[in-house]
């Protein structure tokens, strides 16, 4: 039963990003042509004190690291929490 929720959810992130694709080709001169798989992850700071989404680099075609280019340049990340996020107090 849950699957279907996340599956869903996956869905509307796509059809966010993919409404996106004509401000971005005008406005930055980008083409979106494909997404990658959705990605589910849950950081419970309730259950495990200081979890949280640190920063990364989901692309980093050109950092040191010398990897190819896997062509992503947007990511949609969607929070959902049990409480009122605060900007100040929690980033944003």
């Amino acid at each position: 039963q849950d699957s279907k929720f996340l599956i869903a959810l996956d869905k509307q992130l796509e059809n966010f990003g993919l409404g996106l694709s004509k401000l971005l080709e005008v406005q930055l001169g980008l083409e979106v042509r494909s997404r990658t798989p959705g990605m589910l992850s849950c950081y419970a700071g309730d259950v495990v004190p200081g979890a949280r989404y640190d920063f990364h680099v989901d692309n980093p075609y050109q950092t040191s690291m010398k990897v190819p280019d896997d062509k992503r340049r947007l990511t949609v990340i969607y929070y959902i929490g049990n409480e009122s996020w605060d900007i100040h107090q929690n980033g944003g």
